[in-house]
């Protein structure tokens, strides 16, 4: 049996999903299985994985799309390892990544659930690094978590006997469903890190931070789903109300996000980028748009949503 199950979700991403494989078959440490899951691709997808003959190499087709949240699960019922990491199909692992997160996972205490890594964020040919991402936290990290979502779920080494506690991902939350399970493995659990990056993370046009109406969706469940939490932590409410504003923005919708930016001020009323937002929405959508991107251009911190 596999120590490791290492798992891909895959839909219409043949190209992208031959260099995720090819950097899990190049890996250092070779005791896992790779658990492909096609979630009913209309495209070629099928063809590509037959053409991997790794025995290690598990593929499974669903017959209907069921989403990034299902397949995962999916995925966790049928493997076998002691540990889970998962692989987004448009992003690819260093070489040294499993065998470097096992070492810390296995000289680590009996309640580390998880270990993630740094992490380099490409352009869409996966070459030209964009930004590069190294961790801080450790050890009892909930307070950092409800903050900002800091952990990329391909940089993620976990325990299956955690998310077995924690309870699998949600199928109801389009967006954050990794998140929300983060959060919840943070309660009951500590977090280490390699510190280098590990995982290059592809940023490209059918990113779904671009789909802002099922992103809002699904910032506003976690912010439901665990109200007691953030209830306790001001900031970290506010915060992502912050985003949320800017979303709707983003989408046309700036009344909304003038409420959302008032919510926000209402709940944590110390952070200047609160009334900067507010401002600027006050000039319209197209205004607003305008002058984040420029802040963007001169001021790069995210890639896709600049706060």
């Amino acid at each position: 049996m596999a120590r490791i199950s290492v798992v891909i979700p895959t839909y219409n991403r043949p190209e992208l999903l031959n260099n995720s494989i090819n950097s899990v078959l190049s890996q250092t440490y070779r005791d896992f299985e790779l658990i492909v899951i096609d979630d009913c691709s209309s495209d070629n997808t099928p063809d590509v994985l037959e053409g991997f003959q790794d025995e290690r190499l598990r593929v499974i087709r669903n017959s209907s799309n069921k989403g990034i949240a299902a397949v995962r699960n999916i995925s966790v019922s049928n493997s076998q390892g002691k540990y889970i990491a998962f692989l987004d199909d448009d992003d690819e692992w260093l070489p040294d990544k499993l065998e470097k997160q096992l070492k810390i996972m296995e000289d680590g205490p009996d309640n580390l659930g998880c270990v993630y890594s740094g992490c380099l964020t490409t352009g869409p040919d996966g070459n030209e690094v964009v930004s590069t991402s190294i961790p801080r936290y450790k050890n009892k990290v909930l307070n950092e978590l409800l903050l900002e979502n800091f952990i990329t779920t391909s940089t993620t080494l976990l325990k299956k006997s955690c998310i077995e506690k924690a309870g699998l991902f949600d199928e109801d939350i389009p967006y954050g469903e990794d998140y929300d399970m983060w959060i919840r493995i943070a309660e009951d659990f500590e977090f280490d890190f390699a510190p280098e990056p590990l995982t290059k993370y592809r940023i490209h046009p059918n990113s779904i931070t671009k789909n802002y109406a099922k992103v809002i969706n699904g910032i506003g469940k976690i912010l439901s789903k665990h109200r007691s939490l953030f209830a306790r932590n001001k900031r970290a409410y506010s915060n992502h109300l912050l985003l949320l504003g800017v979303l709707y923005c983003y989408s046309g919708k700036t009344g909304e996000g003038i409420k959302t930016f008032m919510r926000a001020i209402k709940a944590y009323p110390f952070d200047a980028r609160l009334y900067y937002n507010l401002a600027i929405a006050l000039l319209g959508t197209e205004t607003f748009i305008r002058l984040k991107e420029a802040k963007s251009h001169y001021f790069p911190k995210r890639i896709t949503v600049f706060l």
